[in-house]
């Protein structure tokens, strides 16, 4: 049969908030357990808030502060096609430059072990590209891919990205930006993909 989701029997959390531990703890079913640590991102900041509507609402330009989000899943392989454990962890970290300018650095890395790729459904495959990924490439285009080109997703997942951005108006920033990583499934297979820009304002 296909992957079904079942709700875990008890699930912990926590947040990271300058220096609180933001973790998830689930302990469900013994055939699937299926957490996203963060389902709202929260962006936490020692600095000056900016673009709040309030206290929760998103930061639209984060001038210090960091953040970092884990997810952890998996099957059994009872009745689902394959027994797997995946893991995912984010991080973020923002520095001020000057009065108006930070660099931001990003971090997403990604692992898996699963009995039988073939059969893990793509939604647990990891892929890179896209805004907030590897920018310059297309969401979800970069990973290993099958004899006839199409981008299938790996087992592994490195991405890293180091942003100076400059502020020239309220909402708006001028970025320069290095991205690099890439999906894979061994080491040895592992290719980067890079994507740059500067000079275009962005909000």
């Amino acid at each position: 049969g296909g992957l079904g989701t079942l709700a875990p029997d008890r699930v912990g959390h926590g947040r990271h908030d300058l220096g609180e531990r933001e973790h998830v703890l689930a302990v469900g079913r013994p055939e699937l357990v299926v957490v996203d640590a963060v389902q709202r991102r929260r962006v936490h900041e020692h600095g000056e808030r900016r673009g709040l509507e309030r206290e929760d609402a998103v930061v639209l330009y984060q001038e210090q502060g960091y953040s970092w989000s884990a997810d952890l899943r998996g099957a059994a392989g009872v009745i689902s096609d394959t027994r797997f454990l995946r893991g995912r962890l984010d991080g973020r970290y923002v520095y001020p430059v000057g009065e108006r300018g930070r660099w931001l650095l990003r971090s997403r890395l990604g692992a898996t072990t699963v009995k039988e790729f073939e059969k893990l459904p793509a939604s647990e495959r990891f892929f890179a590209g896209g805004d907030t990924s590897v920018r310059g490439y297309a969401y979800k285009s970069l990973g290993p891919a099958d004899p006839f080109g199409n981008v299938v997703g790996g087992e592994n997942l490195l991405v890293g990205s180091i942003e100076l951005d400059q502020k020239v108006a309220e909402a708006w920033a001028v970025p320069v930006f290095i991205d690099s990583g890439n999906a894979y499934d061994d080491v040895q297979d592992f290719n980067t993909a890079t994507g740059v820009r500067a000079g275009i304002p962005c909000i």
